[in-house]
């Protein structure tokens, strides 16, 4: 499936699954050629599109529909598709995939049915690639110059830096502003990327930047407050032992009704 949409701010993709490196792809599988289909039977319209993102509260992924020039807001992303095309069942199917270092984290995307594969396999076969790790240089020069043609580039890790902005600098013999936040690089292999608000993380960076919706804020201070008071003072005035601590079900309990209470909710 495909989409054309507008995005003033973006989820943050990261806490739930702690994946290294992500590439979301829009790339069939290696497969049998597709019977020849009628004239006029490449693509499907649909009036509706379907976005998946994951939550980083929660970690889950959650799914959820769109009339087309409808705007709707999930979190701190807001979207609005203008197109959804969808191809033939005929033709071989598309897929979210991951790039992954832990072993465990690596089993857990591809029991829920993602491809996870090397870097050098998927450059040449995703369209989209969202990184999300904190780490330098998880998507270097060399895999960009592997990229199909128009592959879209985007950074939702913390720091500026995972993707090879200068060395995919040094490989492009021009460039073109799209809208602010949208930049096309040309290749000097002759192909093109586009890169989203030039590599910083782009649901702070990008059109309109949104970031943490107050209310979750809110929650993660109050959070942080309440347990270091209860690392210095501990619950009988006894600090606990040392090492990683769990939120004690009294705190989490003391802010759900705080927080009810600020909505107007009551049990």
């Amino acid at each position: 499936m495909s989409f054309s949409y507008s995005i003033s701010a973006s989820l943050a993709l990261a806490a739930g699954l702690a994946v290294s490196t992500v590439a979301f792809a829009a790339s069939p599988e290696p497969a049998a050629p597709a019977p020849a289909l009628p004239a006029g039977a490449d693509r499907v319209t649909n009036a509706v599109a379907e976005f998946a993102g994951i939550d980083k509260i929660t970690g889950r992924i959650i799914t959820f529909d769109v009339y087309i020039d409808e705007t709707v807001q999930f979190g701190a992303l807001q979207v609005t598709p203008r197109v959804c095309y969808s191809r033939p069942q005929a033709e071989a199917p598309k897929t979210d995939s991951f790039v992954e270092v832990d072993e465990i984290k690596a089993l857990e995307a591809a029991l829920d049915g993602y491809r996870v594969a090397p870097l050098a396999d998927l450059a040449p076969w995703a369209q989209v690639f969202i990184t999300a790790t904190g780490r330098a240089g998880v998507l270097p020069a060399s895999a960009i110059a592997a990229m199909q043609d128009g592959a879209v580039l985007a950074n939702s890790g913390h720091f500026p830096w995972e993707i090879d902005t200068e060395g995919m600098r040094a490989m492009t013999t021009g460039s073109t502003d799209l809208d602010g936040t949208l930049q096309r690089l040309d290749l000097a292999n002759g192909r093109h990327v586009i890169l989203v608000a030039d590599g910083r993380m782009f649901n702070l960076a990008g059109s309109e930047p949104k970031g943490n919706s107050i209310e979750s804020m809110d929650i993660g201070f109050m959070l942080q407050a309440l347990s270091l008071e209860r690392v210095v003072k501990g619950a009988t005035g006894e600090r606990p032992a040392p090492g990683a601590q769990p939120v004690p079900d009294d705190i989490n309990q003391r802010i759900a009704r705080l927080m009810m209470a600020t909505m107007g909710a009551a049990l």
